[in-house]
């Protein structure tokens, strides 16, 4: 009872701002915990989906060059790069491969109104569109609006299905940090470019389908997840983020979630759902 008593007098002393502080941390750990308690975590689904939207946008920034260029294509399409890239420079004047092509962003907002700076650098081991060819990326202090970018990913031409070119999108060592942001992530997909190829020099109007493919990692908090793709993603660069497609998330010790992008809205709500319940989400991007 003594104890009991100069704890209480000591909290009585202390001032209204240092209890509220007090307060508020209870308050903040209790949420936390309850949170996975009552399954309702939707962190790893946002987490998951902002990985992937910044790397799909690394890979929209290489495939535009990579079209373009003479040395890394032959069609003789017409440059549409980012209004923000400051510089690209191949390290050969003539396709003698392999080539390392190093595009150098300048802090710059860039056509999808997200600020970019660093360096992108790609090797490529043959043309762009020829079957066998791999474009291999690695990414130099490179920063995504408020996210800093770390990683590497490989892009690698597998010839036609049904006339339309695929490639094989692999993202390794992804690492992404920010304001209460620290995500570990890789993926391994299977793209389908769908629409565009026959209209040079317009990458707007590109549609690459996602169809299929698996990505891990571990959210901010620290807990694993894996995504699998059940419905097509689509990747429409006149919409930077995804308009259409399905995943399953499984998350360490919960319930699997279903994450649907919608029905051909340009927007970054997805919808998260667990059995019969439903959590609206925003990916902060």
């Amino acid at each position: 009872m003594k104890v009991l008593k100069a704890s209480l007098s000591h909290i009585s002393n202390l001032s209204p701002y240092v209890l509220a502080l007090m307060l508020s941390g209870i308050f903040q750990f209790s949420c936390t915990k309850s949170e996975r308690d009552l399954d309702t975590e939707t962190l790893s689904s946002r987490e998951h989906g902002l990985a992937l939207q910044l790397f799909d946008g690394l890979f929209r920034e290489i495939h535009r060059f990579s079209v373009a260029d003479s040395i890394t294509n032959t069609s003789g399409f017409s440059f549409n790069n980012n209004n923000c890239i400051a510089s690209a420079r191949f390290n050969k004047t003539s396709a003698q491969f392999p080539v390392v092509l190093t595009m150098v962003y300048d802090s710059n907002e860039c056509d999808d109104r997200v600020v970019r700076k660093g360096q992108l650098i790609a090797e490529y081991t043959g043309k762009y569109l020829e079957k066998g060819s791999v474009t291999s990326v690695r990414l130099k202090d490179y920063v995504i609006g408020s996210y800093g970018v770390e990683g590497d990913f490989t892009i690698e031409n597998t010839g036609l299905s049904s006339g339309k070119s695929q490639f094989i999108w692999r993202v390794r060592n992804a690492q992404i940090t920010g304001f209460n942001t620290d995500i570990s992530w890789k993926g391994l997909h299977t793209l389908g470019w769908s629409d565009g190829s026959n209209t040079p020099g317009n990458a707007t109007d590109d549609i690459f389908y996602i169809l299929e493919g698996q990505a891990s990692g571990r959210n901010s908090r620290g807990n694993a997840f894996d995504a699998t793709i059940t419905s097509r993603l689509v990747s429409d660069f006149d919409c930077k983020w995804y308009p259409e497609g399905r995943l399953r998330m499984q998350v360490a010790n919960l319930i699997d979630r279903t994450v649907s992008y919608g029905e051909g809205e340009c927007d970054n709500g997805i919808t998260v759902r667990r059995n019969n319940t439903y959590f609206e989400v925003e990916i902060d991007y």
